[in-house]
């Protein structure tokens, strides 16, 4: 694998300061299919690493942005369309956004997806709460190897099956794009020998009954 881009700190724990850009070639995802702009053939099931995330609100009038607002460390950022009025109030409508920043593992290209779609900004959202967690459980500074992936639902309102894009993460790469290790998952029998009065006859133990939030 190649080495990811030379970055200083990415968006997945704090997002990053600086505009939201396209860099590389534009990812985008439409009716089940993820394409790079213009192209048609269809990108899913491509497997490339993020290494990157922004969050911002656009200001869009006639098909262009006007106005932007970039989450910054340390600065209130709006919750919602209306309390961003207050940074542009000029025509227009304010729509929440993701931009994730990718690079193939072979050749390092880079790719951009940008979205403002409820299903593409809770891809994106999740994804990062996945690599906040774990990289709070032994793998810090951990990326994923994604793959480009779609799933659907059935959209009551509407009464038709809706397409959403799905970031399936495949493994775990360090910043030079090494793999992780996976954990080796240890049998009953060699716990018996590891952890004193094991037993796999024990009775069941509800581990959810506990006092530990979920992240």
């Amino acid at each position: 694998m190649t080495a990811l881009p030379a970055t200083i700190g990415d968006g997945f724990d704090l997002a990053p300061d600086e505009g939201a850009r396209v860099v590389g070639q534009f990812l985008k995802y439409v009716k089940g299919g993820w394409f790079i702009s213009n192209e048609p053939a269809r990108l899913n099931g491509t497997k490339l690493v993020a290494y990157d995330y922004v969050q911002c609100w656009q200001k869009w009038l006639d098909r262009r942005i006007v106005a932007s607002i970039f989450f910054e460390p340390g600065r209130a950022f709006p919750t919602s369309a209306a309390a961003c009025e207050g940074v542009d109030d000029g025509p227009g409508e304010w729509q929440e956004a993701r931009y994730l920043y990718l690079s193939h593992p072979e050749d390092g290209r880079d790719f951009t997806y940008g979205t403002n779609s409820n299903g593409g900004v809770n891809a994106v959202d999740g994804l990062r709460q996945q690599i906040k967690r774990i990289r709070k459980r032994g793998k810090p500074g951990a990326y994923p190897l994604v793959e480009l992936s779609t799933t659907s639902y059935f959209h009551k309102i509407h009464g038709t099956n809706v397409d959403k894009p799905v970031l399936l993460v495949c493994q775990w790469v360090d910043e030079h794009g090494v793999p992780y290790p996976m954990t080796p998952i240890v049998p009953p029998s060699q716990l018996a020998e590891r952890i004193p009065d094991y037993s796999d006859t024990r009775p069941p133990v509800n581990d959810l009954d506990d006092e530990i939030p979920f992240d």
